[in-house]
């Protein structure tokens, strides 16, 4: 008779354990669910990450473009050159204040590199970091508070005669 009082004291302590972690559940449920309410209080709809920062809608839209010989975005700034040597200018995005551009070009590497150097400090901008290794040359650099251009030149692995340029700017 001992032995089953003691048995019924373990299952109620393992159930007491088990309703206090369904309770911190529920609890932490709850409290994720009311946090991604939509602000309007659209009958407790959940947001579907549509945040869209302020300072991105001075810009406007989004706009993606892939293919052979594109324009930059619209709004392009203009103290960020674009490598102007033998290209093809083969993506081309623009996401509120955020630019990407794919670039294909023939050119060597060290010119490439240069002439991302020569310009972007001739216009202000401070070299954050510059790494490279045996795939890629990574250069980033920052401007104020906020802005920031990186650029990625590697090999273009489908034609190794060709270089790929990355291209992203960040206002």
């Amino acid at each position: 008779m001992a032995a089953n009082k003691k048995s019924n004291k373990n299952l109620i302590i393992i159930a007491g354990a088990l309703l206090g972690l369904f309770v911190v559940g529920v609890v932490v449920s709850a409290g994720y669910l009311y946090l991604r309410k939509d602000t309007n209080n659209n009958a407790g709809s959940l947001k579907k990450d549509t945040y869209v920062d302020p300072k991105f809608r001075q810009w406007g839209g989004s706009d993606t473009k892939r293919g052979e010989n594109l324009e930059k975005p619209a709004n392009w700034p203009a103290d960020v050159a674009i490598y102007n040597g033998n290209i093809k200018l083969t993506n081309a995005a623009r996401d509120g204040n955020a630019f990407t551009l794919g670039i294909t070009t023939i050119d060597e590497v060290s010119a490439i590199k240069d002439f991302y150097v020569e310009g972007l400090e001739s216009e202000g901008w401070q070299k954050a970091k510059e790494s490279r290794n045996n795939k890629a040359i990574n250069l980033a650099y920052r401007k104020g508070n906020r802005r920031s251009v990186n650029i990625v030149i590697k090999k273009d692995p489908a034609d190794k005669a060709q270089n790929i340029i990355s291209e992203s700017v960040k206002q």
